[in-house]
């Protein structure tokens, strides 16, 4: 979108000893038959994940993440490089 709202596709998400692995596929912006433009900094990446430390042979499963407030003045002051 030309309005910076952000999206990531990859991420390790750890938490309780787990290490939870996504691997981006697909974005969006509202899951509507349009793109939402109106939600500054809102997002939706849909992929695949794994648990564990490496990549293994592994039934894929699919999930999607929703973003919100996430737009690149935003990231910037978190500490975040964006691309």
């Amino acid at each position: 979108m030309d309005d910076e709202t952000c999206i990531y596709k990859d991420a390790v998400f750890s938490f309780g000893g787990k290490d939870i692995h996504f691997n981006g596929k697909w974005g969006a912006k509202g899951l509507t038959p349009y793109p939402k433009t109106e939600l500054h900094g809102q997002s939706q990446v849909l992929g695949t994940w794994y648990e564990g430390k490496d990549p293994y042979e592994h039934r894929l499963s699919m999930t999607f993440q929703e973003n919100m407030g996430v737009y690149a003045e935003a990231l910037h002051k978190a500490g975040f490089m964006v691309r």
